[in-house]
């Protein structure tokens, strides 16, 4: 293949290969990458068939791969598709990136990985591989059709692998053993490269079951077919085991109890919304009777979105339940009388009638237990105490919620507890001391904090609770009323701890002892209007601080040792005294003398009536290598339009350069995303040379 005829730097090319299942797409495509790797700073490889086959949330897992391929920093944590979607956009269009799509079988990989010609820098490449040619007829500029082979290149080129430098004997050795039994890893490789042939010829002969009387097939997918058999014009029968329904295709479908009555051996049922719908809250669809039974007990998998009864059948047993599924339903008490002893996920999310949790101790081996958004919830059952494996708690957005019961405390393998927007929770931290394996804490927007003339009067300890958790990776405890008072000198022996987010709360300090936590890499203070100082010294790992709208701050901590990337967010009205090279506007250029250890930037903007969102963000590049940071919290808007300056300092190890030498010329723009009436006001450059004594040089507001 060659594409040099398009080789011109201004264009975006996106490049197709298609063919059958194992004549070498993905080898052809690995040859491409490493062929051109080294014209990128920024490239990426992607294996949709290998992702997405083992995880249902693999296209997510790869558009954060993506980002983190991209970035110098890992990108963004994004949390949806549509999230991703915005990220990458904003991100690829930033610079020329190489980006090879390996194994695309649907649609949708494509509109959520590479959306466009208009999604990148111009001179990007993207190459992407599919067997099926209409996938990349619309999409690419060049398509090419690899010719099929006599039987499975996927084979052979295992077995060639496997037979390399090896003797001659051992080579009529294994053509013996192959006749008796296929080689592993020739399966194995088949396995995934075969992964989407199979399940359309599983498709096609459960089909074949039976073509006329659907109701005798032992699996359901289609909506049409699962309509007709779930409203009982054909009925189902002990044949069934799995139905499938994506309620996105239909307008409505009413359940008839009678339908289902013998579907004895139903393993799995899933009744829920495509990917094309953007919001889960939408009008039930589906009408069941007041007498509706579910089928069996032999359920093993059960989502229902939407489920529209207020209650579960009395007919339930879930005895061989492993997963309860049931996001935006409309139960109000939920609880299981019988021992569920295989049950390890109950996921309840805005289920905004649902007022209690009860009984967990018929569910001993739970894992994770998500309850977010369910607005109505006001209590939840003593027995969470029992979950012994617990590992997620997820009680994000539930507003009505005042208290937890005591035997929380109990929960010792709870790794990750969300609490955030709990707006009528307090005293929760007195519950935390226990759970010694919790790694993050997002307890944000809680009720949790109040004046200091009422800490005396509290029934529960101040955040001092908080300093047994040592693996505690990430906390939030932004949006709450935390106080000076409140937080003692042994709350920052987290050591383990590297994200910390206290933004938008009153205090007027930050403690030295913060230089304690050795792994901190991010702490966010944004929106701490009393804020008036930080300590001389931080951790040496800090790596970002955010402190936009600390309108009272008067003191910045001095500047790391050059050794390591750092960034610092703060109000400000111009470039510190110290820079050597500053001038009005975003972009400024200096000549250097070459032999330095890193560069110092510096921009002070301002935004008018249009504020940026979260994971929007500030660009830089230097010549040819670009880098950024990400808001981690919102603005007010209060102070907005105040003057801020971000700093940034990058060794040299950072770009993709071995000798800044032959940086003589360099050149400093900046950009802000998102905001289209922002004020850029002064930018700058400050170089760390060799000969420079290492002593920390200050630098901020005074």
């Amino acid at each position: 293949m060659s594409i040099k005829s398009k080789d011109v730097p201004e264009d975006v090319l996106m490049v197709g290969i298609c063919g059958l299942d194992g004549v070498g797409k993905s080898t052809m495509a690995k040859a491409i990458y490493n062929e051109l790797c080294y014209r990128f700073k920024r490239k990426s490889f992607l294996d949709i068939v290998g992702e997405v086959s083992k995880d249902p949330h693999g296209l997510l897992d790869l558009q954060q791969q993506l980002l983190c391929d991209i970035s110098p920093r890992g990108g963004p944590k994004i949390s949806t598709l549509d999230q991703g979607i915005i990220v990458l956009q904003r991100m690829l269009h930033r610079e020329k990136v190489l980006l090879v799509i390996d194994g695309v079988n649907a649609k949708e990989q494509l509109e959520k990985l590479a959306g466009g010609h208009d999604w990148f820098a111009q001179g990007s490449r993207i190459f992407i591989t599919s067997r099926d040619r209409s996938l990349l007829e619309h999409k690419v500029d060049e398509l090419y059709e690899l010719p099929g082979l006599n039987g499975s290149s996927l084979a052979l080129k295992v077995l060639g692998n496997f037979l390399s430098n090896k003797q001659h004997n051992e080579w009529e050795s294994e053509f013996c053993n192959l006749g008796k039994e296929p080689n592993v890893e020739i399966l194995d490789v088949l396995k995934v490269g075969m992964h989407n042939l199979i399940q359309k010829l599983g498709h096609k002969i459960v089909r074949d079951e039976s073509l006329r009387d659907k109701g005798i097939r032992s699996r359901l997918w289609h909506h049409i077919d699962v309509q007709d058999v779930l409203e009982e014009r054909m009925k189902g029968t002990k044949s069934i085991e799995g139905i499938f329904l994506d309620l996105s295709k239909l307008d409505n479908i009413n359940l008839s109890t009678q339908a289902m009555t013998d579907m004895t051996q139903l393993r799995l049922l899933k009744i829920f919304l495509g990917s094309e719908v953007v919001s889960g809250e939408e009008d039930c669809k589906v009408c069941i009777t007041s007498d509706f039974k579910f089928p069996s007990g032999n359920l093993c998998y059960l989502y229902w979105h939407g489920y529209p009864s207020n209650s579960l059948p009395s007919n339930f047993d879930p005895a061989k339940l492993v997963e309860l599924n049931m996001p935006y339903s409309n139960i109000r008490k939920f609880g299981l009388g019988n021992m569920v002893s295989n049950l390890t996920a109950i996921i309840l999310s805005h289920s905004k009638c649902l007022i209690m949790v009860s009984n967990f101790s018929s569910t001993p081996n739970l894992e994770k237990l998500i309850l977010e958004g369910c607005t109505s919830l006001r209590e939840i059952d003593p027995s969470i105490g029992d979950l012994k494996r617990l590992g997620l708690l997820d009680l994000k957005e539930c507003k009505s919620l005042g208290s937890l019961p005591d035997s929380i405390c109990n929960l010792t393998s709870l790794k990750t507890l969300y609490l955030s927007g709990c707006s009528e929770l307090n005293g929760w931290a007195k519950y935390l001391g226990e759970m010694t394996h919790l790694t993050e804490l997002y307890a944000n927007r809680t009720a949790t904090g109040a004046p200091p003339s009422a800490i005396g009067e509290r029934a529960y300890p101040p955040l001092s609770s908080l300093s047994g958790l040592c693996l505690l990776r990430e906390l939030d405890l932004s949006d709450c009323y935390w106080w000076d008072e409140e937080i003692p000198y042994h709350f920052w022996g987290l050591y383990s701890l590297e994200k910390l987010n206290l933004s938008g709360s009153p205090i007027t300090m930050v403690p030295a002892s913060i230089e304690a936590s050795i792994r901190l890499k991010v702490l966010v203070l944004g929106r701490c209007k009393r804020l008036q100082s930080l300590p001389k010294k931080l951790p040496p790992s800090l790596q970002e601080l955010d402190a936009h709208e600390c309108v009272s701050l008067s003191y910045v901590v001095e500047k790391h040792a050059p050794e390591s990337q750092f960034c610092i967010l703060v109000p400000g009205d111009k470039v510190p005294a110290w820079f050597d090279f500053h001038r009005g506007g975003s972009s400024v250029a200096i000549h250097s003398s070459g032999n330095f250890l890193g560069i110092w930037v510096c921009f002070v903007f301002a935004f008018k009536d249009q504020l940026p969102q979260i994971h929007d963000d500030i660009s830089c590049r230097l010549n040819n290598f670009s880098f950024f940071y990400s808001y981690r919290d919102k603005w007010s808007g209060a102070h907005s339009s105040n003057r801020h300056m971000w700093l940034a300092y990058q060794p040299c190890s950072a770009f993709d350069i071995c000798l800044p030498e032959r940086w003589r010329d360099i050149e400093a723009s900046f950009e802000l995303s998102g905001v289209t009436d922002a004020s850029e006001i002064e930018c700058g450059i400050h170089l760390i040379y060799k000969q420079h004594p290492t002593r920390d040089a200050p630098f901020g507001i005074e």
